[in-house]
């Protein structure tokens, strides 16, 4: 929604195929809002896995079944979209 997780986006792995791996500039903001994104996820979508890893960066990694490749593209174009939110 209002978060703009995507300016702090720096990369996206190519989403066709999962896992796809977002890293975003490593600030606590972003951890809040990327802690409250897996958390939302994990409610709506208990068949995604989520994961956040701190290292020079923050990277989320989303992984699925097959057949949640279309949640997961959904998921990325709404992280890229909160940019302009």
């Amino acid at each position: 929604g209002g978060d703009r997780l995507g300016r702090s986006l720096i990369s996206v792995s190519p989403p066709q195929r999962a896992p796809v791996v977002l890293r975003f500039g490593a600030d606590e903001e972003t951890r809040n809002r990327l802690d409250r994104v897996v958390a939302a996820e994990r409610e709506c979508c208990p068949f995604l896995d989520l994961t956040v890893r701190e290292e020079m960066t923050l990277e989320l990694t989303i992984d699925g079944p097959d057949d949640a490749a279309p949640v997961i593209a959904g998921l990325v174009d709404a992280i890229r979209g909160s940019v302009a939110a």
